[in-house]
Order: C-alpha cells, then structure tokens, then sequence
C-alpha cells in the first residue's frame, strides 16, 4: 500500500520502527516527505554504518531530539528520535 493512500487517515504515529540493513535513510526519506503532516512521535531505528548514522541525524534533528540507545560497533548501533514537543 503507498504511504500516498494512508497518509490522509493518519494524524500521528506513537513509535515508527525501522530495520532495514542499510535502506533506514530511503524509507524514513519517504515517510518524512511522503507523509510530512503526520506527526511521528518516536523513531526507532537500527543503523548500518556511518554516513547512514550521520545522514538520520541530520535529516531528523529538525523535529525530534536524538537519544542514543545502543552502539555495537562505530558501524551499527540503535538511535530513538524523540519527537521535541513530546521531550519537553
């Protein structure tokens, strides 16, 4: 189903959760411009490298505070994005 064809019945979403090896910035790209009035309240995401670390933070910061839950190694680790409103 294409996010285009939910979207307009969602207002938010409380935990997006996303492990994809190595696709997690394409799909949270598409959720986030796809969607860009839904509100997301928590991402969670298993990374696969550094420039996929890199990229979610920057791509994310804007609206949510990052809260580091776990690295395994400089290449892999958990992140859970907090959306700012709801840290307060």
């Amino acid at each position: 189903m294409a996010l285009s064809t939910i979207q307009p019945q969602l207002t938010s979403v409380d935990l997006f959760k996303v492990d994809a090896e190595t696709a997690e910035p394409e799909i949270l790209h598409e959720v986030l411009t796809g969607a860009p009035k839904v509100a997301i309240h928590n991402i969670f995401v298993e990374y696969h490298g550094i420039a996929a670390r890199k990229y979610l933070t920057e791509e994310l910061h804007p609206k949510h505070d990052v809260h580091l839950c776990s690295v395994s190694s400089d290449r892999q680790g958990t992140l859970l994005f907090v959306l700012k409103d709801l840290a307060r």
